[in-house]
């Protein structure tokens, strides 16, 4: 958006946070909850030298086939985070989506399929017994491996969803008959400017006017097709207001037909659906502070 710092979205960081977290979960915490496994077998021996014979012992049995598939997940997963963070845009989060998706699904598959075997899964997957024939559970390690995943997913969707609304910004916009997708021209020198207007103070058209003649109403909102002034934003409906200039009542009479709300400088909420006088001078803004509009 011109004119305005563009702020970091919360779904931004937390989709490229959580492959982080999952590759944590499947590399650093299960070789943790190895360790301290094999330490409890030695209690009461020199556990030191042993301690590291024993968990040897215990990764040396595990075949290469089935660490691999760990391994390519835990890259994928730290690729993703990598180009969301670099990249910021739809590519990074279908990337993201993808690679999360896949991973949730592997582990599930390997979880029906390697739950009674001793390979990567169940040796590095938490509480396990390091004994043959025995049946391995899962430890907190594929809960979280499988949490983080799934979360990551999420946040994935949302943060591609909230770029496709920001892209809309940069789209070239038809407004309906009469109306602006961009600042109002000026008028030219010796003709006979509008009465009143509505000037932009915060937002997309910051320090843009748009003129409001008598008899005119003005209405604002994301719908090319019915807005005079046309705004595309997260917390602007696509009809959110009208305005119009009240001759007899020397007020400005604004409408709010949105979900989430006008409100004046105050804070104050006007009424849904109603006709709301507000005198010359005043600040409306849409859904929230990011679009504010002064009538004069």
């Amino acid at each position: 958006m011109s004119n305005n710092t563009k702020k970091v979205s919360i779904f931004h960081i937390l989709a490229g946070a959580f492959p982080i977290a999952y590759a944590v979960s499947l590399f650093f915490l299960p070789i943790l909850t190895l360790s301290i496994t094999t330490y409890n077998d030695l209690l009461g021996v020199d556990q030191t030298e042993r301690m590291h014979a024993a968990l040897f012992q215990k990764l040396s049995t595990i075949e290469a086939s089935t660490l691999v598939p760990y391994v390519l997940t835990i890259m994928l997963m730290l690729v993703a985070t990598l180009l969301i963070y670099l990249l910021k845009n739809k590519v990074a989060y279908i990337y993201g989506l993808i690679v999360s998706t896949g991973s949730a699904m592997y582990l599930c598959f390997d979880y029906l399929k390697n739950k009674d075997s001793i390979n990567y899964f169940n040796m590095m997957m938490g509480d396990t017994v390091y004994a043959e024939g025995a049946t391995y559970s899962r430890g907190i390690g594929f809960f979280l491996a499988m949490a983080f995943a799934l979360a990551a997913l999420v946040f994935c969707i949302l943060a591609l969803r909230e770029a496709g609304q920001t892209a809309q910004h940069a789209a070239p916009v038809r407004p309906a008959a009469g109306g602006y997708a961009a600042p109002a021209p000026q008028p030219a020198p010796g003709s006979v400017a509008a009465p009143h207007k509505i000037v932009c103070v915060s937002g997309e058209f910051m320090n843009a006017s748009f003129p409001l003649n008598r008899g005119e109403t003005v209405i604002i909102g994301r719908d090319a097709g019915s807005a005079n002034v046309v705004i595309v934003a997260p917390k602007v409906s696509r009809k959110h207001c009208t305005i119009r200039f009240d001759e007899a009542r020397n007020s400005f009479i604004v409408v709010d037909c949105s979900t989430n709300g006008t409100y004046r400088e105050n804070g104050n909420r006007l009424m849904a659906n109603m006709e709301n006088p507000l005198p010359p001078g005043s600040v409306i803004s849409l859904g929230s502070d990011e679009n504010r509009f002064k009538l004069i």
